[in-house]
C-alpha cells in the first residue's frame, strides 16, 4: 500500500471523503474529529478535545495505530491544526496553550514516524524515487522550519531537530529503504550549505545585503538547475521554503545542523554511515565554526539577547563536535532556548 495512497491533502485538495478512517484508536478519532472540513464547523472548546487525544496517543495506554493511510493522514491534520496556526498571525492567540500544544504535535509526528517510517513514503514511489526526498517530508519541512521562526517559538527549535534527524534514522533501520535515508541526509547537508553560503558570502563590513534563500534547494528535490512547472506539479504545493531574513535564516541553519549532529551519533547513523561519518563530522565542524565567527562579527546583532542564544547553541555544538563523543549521546548537551 505504500505509495499508492494519492495525497491530495498536500496539494490543497481536502475533502471529507480524505477524512473517514474507522474510529478503532486515538489516531483515527483525532483525524476524523478534526481534519480541517471539521473543525470548521466545530465550536471553540473542539482545541481541547484535540489536545486530549494528542495526549492521549503520547500516553502509550492505548494500541498504537497500525494502518500507515491513517497515520498518514494523522500527521497531516496534527500539522496543520497545531502546528501551521503558529505562523497565522492572530493577535488573539493564546500562546500559553499553542505553544505546548504544537509541543505535543511535533512528538506525536516524531512518535508515528519512529514506529511506522514507512509512513513517510506514501505518496511517492518507493521503487523509482529514491533519488527524490519523500512527498510527506518535503511537505512538512518546510512548515517545520517556519514555525521556528518566531521569538516566542523558539523553544520549537530543539523539539524540531529531533524530528528532522529521526525521519533519516528511522529510514535507516529497513535496508530497503536506506536510499531514502542518504537522500534526505543530503537534503540536509545541501540545505545547511546553501544557507551558510548566502549568509557568509553577503556578509560585509558593511551589513548584511538583502537576500533570499529557497530550501530546498532545487538540486535537492530532483529539480535541477531548470524549474519548469511539469517537475513542480509532481511535489507538493509549498515544497520550498523561501527565508528573506538573517535570523530566520540562522535559527534555520542551527536547527539543521543540530539535527545532523544527533544523526552523526546516532547508533544507526554511526552504523550504516562507517564511510561518510569522518566528512560529515569534519563538514558539520567546519561550518560550525565558521557560523560561530560569523555571529561574533554580526555588529548588528552582537548585543541582541537573540544573538546571544545563538551564540550558546554554536558553542554547545561546537564543542560537542571538538570532544570525543560520550557513548550513547544521541545529540549535544540540552540548553533551552529562551522563551
Amino acid at each position: 500500500m505504500v505509495g499508492s495512497f494519492t495525497a491530495n491533502a498536500m496539494n490543497g485538495g481536502f475533502t471529507n471523503g480524505d477524512y473517514a478512517p474507522p474510529p478503532s484508536t486515538h489516531a483515527a478519532q483525532l483525524v476524523r474529529e478534526h481534519a480541517p472540513s471539521t473543525r470548521a464547523g466545530q465550536a471553540n472548546d473542539a482545541a481541547v478535545t484535540f489536545g486530549q487525544l494528542l495526549q492521549e496517543i503520547l500516553s502509550g495506554e492505548a494500541p498504537p495505530e497500525t494502518d500507515v493511510e491513517i497515520n498518514y493522514k494523522l500527521i497531516q491534520v496534527v500539522t496543520e491544526a497545531g502546528i501551521d496556526v503558529l505562523s497565522k498571525g492572530d493577535p488573539f492567540a493564546t500562546w500559553d496553550t499553542l505553544l505546548p500544544q504544537a509541543m505535543d504535535c511535533i512528538a506525536v509526528i516524531q512518535a508515528t514516524i519512529v514506529r511506522q517510517p514507512e509512513v513517510l513514503l506514501v505518496g511517492s514511489s518507493v521503487s523509482t524515487e529514491s533519488s527524490r526526498p519523500p512527498h510527506l517530508l518535503l511537505w512538512l519541512f518546510p512548515k517545520l522550519l517556519t514555525a521556528t521562526f518566531q521569538s516566542r517559538c523558539r523553544s520549537l527549535c530543539d523539539p524540531v531537530s529531533e524530528l528532522l534527524a529521526s525521519a533519516i534514522t528511522a529510514l535507516a533501520k529497513p535496508l530497503d529503504w536506506w536510499e531514502h535515508a542518504e537522500t534526505v541526509l543530503d537534503v540536509y547537508r545541501d540545505c545547511i550549505e546553501e544557507l551558510a553560503s548566502e549568509l557568509f558570502n553577503r556578509s560585509s563590513a558593511h551589513g548584511l545585503t538583502s537576500f533570499e534563500v529557497a530550501l530546498p534547494p532545487a538540486r535537492s528535490i530532483g529539480l535541477g538547475s531548470e524549474v519548469d512547472e511539469a517537475s513542480l506539479s509532481a511535489l507538493p504545493v509549498g515544497t520550498q521554503l523561501r527565508i528573506g531574513d538573517e535570523t530566520s535564516a540562522v535559527t534555520a541553519l542551527i536547527v539543521l545542523l543540530r539535527a545532523m549532529y544527533a544523526v552523526l551519533n546516532s547508533q544507526t547513523g554511526r552504523f550504516y554511515m562507517r564511510k561518510a561519518v569522518v566528512p560529515l563530522r569534519v563538514s558539520l565542524y567546519e561550518i560550525t565554526h565558521r557560523v560561530l565567527i560569523y555571529l561574533l562579527s554580526r555588529q548588528e546583532l552582537a548585543s541582541s539577547e537573540l544573538n546571544t542564544s545563538f551564540l550558546e547553541r554554536i558553542l554547545e555544538l561546537y564543542c560537542a563536535l571538538t570532544s570525543p563523543t560520550p557513548s550513547g549521546s544521541d545529540s549535544p548537551r540540552r540548553a533551552s532556548w529562551p522563551p
